[in-house]
């Protein structure tokens, strides 16, 4: 089964996630909505946020990148089917929206 996770603001959020698979949902959302550098103590997590200053095509390909780097270092029960992107040109912004599998061993 594959989860789509994004950097989009989620309605819910779990103190107690109630499964591996929410609670490894919910590391990807803050993997992919936290700029690296900004965690005191911990400035590798994240995703590059330098790609901000890069045309559209660029940035989202640097971004994948980024994206593929950090899902691997910091969630590795993750793994990545693909990469898309929610309207990039319409929004002025890039917001990732990432199909992984999940291997969390329930």
């Amino acid at each position: 089964m594959t989860y789509f996770v994004s950097s989009a603001p989620l309605e819910n959020i779990q103190i107690t996630p109630q499964n591996a698979v929410e609670e490894t949902i919910q590391n990807l959302h803050t993997i992919l909505s936290t700029p690296k550098g900004s965690v005191p103590m911990y400035r590798e997590f994240g995703i590059d946020a330098s790609v901000i200053d890069v045309n559209v095509n660029a940035a989202m390909s640097l971004m994948v990148n980024a994206i593929y780097e950090a899902i691997e270092k910091f969630e590795p029960r993750a793994e990545i089917v693909g990469v898309t992107f929610k309207d990039p040109e319409t929004q002025g912004k890039l917001i990732p929206v990432v199909e992984v599998k999940i291997n969390a061993g329930n």
